[in-house]
C-alpha cells in the first residue's frame, strides 16, 4: 500500500475519506479500517495509539530504562510500603457468605442438571456409565473425550472416590449411630479385582533392588552386604517401587497401639525386618 495516498486507497472502497494530520500515507490503509470497519468502542484505543510516531513509543518504552539517574526499585522502597491489611471479622463473615452463596449456586446448577436429564430419560448411573468408556460411540466422540478426561486428570477425583468410601455425615444425621454406606461395597470389589496385580507389578518391580552386583563367584562379598544403604531403600521402595505393597506391609505388622508402645523403633524399621 506504500505510495498511495489515501484518496486512492479509499476509492478502492468507494470511500471518500481525508486522513487526519497524524497520519501518513502509509498509515492510510489502518486509518480506513480503524474509521470504518472497527466498530467504536475499540476503534478509540487503536487511534490514540496511531497517534504517536514511532520515535515517541521508543522513547516512552525505552526512557525509563536508560536513564543513568533513575534508581531501580530496591528492597528500601518495598519496606517503605503499606503492610497487608489484617483480615477482620466482618472480612471473614464475607468470606462465609461467599462460600455459602457459591454452594448453594452449585446446588441449583445441580439440581438444574439432573431436572434435564430427567426430561431426556436419562439416569446418573446411565451418564457416568457411557462417560466412563461405555459403548463405542461415547469412546471416540471427542466432545465427550474431552470432558472424560478433564474428569480424570481433576485434582478433585481423589475427593469424590474418598466420599464414595465413605459419605460425611449431613448436619440433620448426627444422631444416627452408622453413616450411609455410600459406595463402598462396590469399591471393596473393585479392590478385591484390582489389588493382586497391582500388588503382583510391585513385587516384579522390586527384582532389579534386590539383585546383587555380577560375582565372579556365586557369593556375595562382604563390601557388597556392608555397604548396602538400608534407609535409602526403603524410601526408595515406600515412594517409587513398591509403595502399595509397603504400605500393606506396613499395616499388618503394625497398629496404632503398637506404634505407641514402639517409641524408640522406627515403623519402617520394624516393617522391614519383619
Amino acid at each position: 500500500m506504500e505510495g498511495r495516498d489515501l484518496t486512492e486507497t479509499s476509492g478502492a472502497f468507494g470511500l471518500d475519506i481525508t486522513p487526519p494530520p497524524m497520519f501518513s500515507n502509509n498509515d492510510a490503509i489502518i486509518y480506513l479500517y480503524l474509521d470504518h470497519f472497527l466498530p467504536e468502542c475499540y476503534r478509540t484505543p487503536f487511534v490514540l495509539m496511531a497517534q504517536r510516531t514511532f520515535q515517541e513509543w521508543t522513547s516512552l518504552i525505552y526512557n525509563d530504562d536508560s536513564d543513568p539517574g533513575r534508581q531501580s526499585e530496591s528492597d528500601s522502597e518495598l519496606e517503605d510500603l503499606p503492610p497487608f491489611p489484617n483480615v477482620s471479622e466482618d472480612q471473614a463473615e464475607g468470606g462465609d457468605q461467599s462460600a455459602k452463596a457459591k454452594e448453594t449456586a452449585i446446588t441449583e446448577q445441580v439440581l438444574s442438571v439432573l431436572s434435564f436429564m430427567k426430561t431426556v430419560g436419562v439416569t446418573l448411573p446411565d451418564f457416568l456409565d457411557a462417560l466412563s468408556w461405555g459403548n463405542d460411540t461415547c469412546i471416540t466422540n471427542s466432545r465427550i473425550q474431552y470432558h472424560r478426561t478433564q474428569l480424570m486428570t481433576s485434582q478433585q477425583l481423589l475427593g469424590i472416590l474418598r466420599r464414595w468410601w465413605r459419605p460425611p455425615r449431613s448436619s440433620t444425621a448426627q444422631s444416627r449411630k452408622q453413616g450411609p454406606e455410600g459406595g463402598r461395597h462396590a469399591l471393596q470389589a473393585f479392590m478385591r479385582e484390582t489389588w493382586p496385580s497391582v500388588i503382583s507389578q510391585e513385587i516384579e518391580s522390586l527384582t532389579d533392588d534386590f539383585l546383587s552386583p555380577p560375582q565372579n563367584d556365586e557369593d556375595v562379598s562382604e563390601h557388597v552386604l556392608t555397604s548396602l544403604d538400608f534407609p535409602s531403600m526403603i524410601e526408595k521402595i515406600k515412594t517409587q517401587t513398591a509403595p502399595n505393597l509397603w504400605a500393606t506391609l506396613r499395616t499388618l505388622t503394625s497398629s496404632p497401639q503398637q506404634d505407641s508402645r514402639r517409641r524408640n523403633k522406627n515403623p519402617d524399621t520394624v516393617c522391614s525386618s519383619d
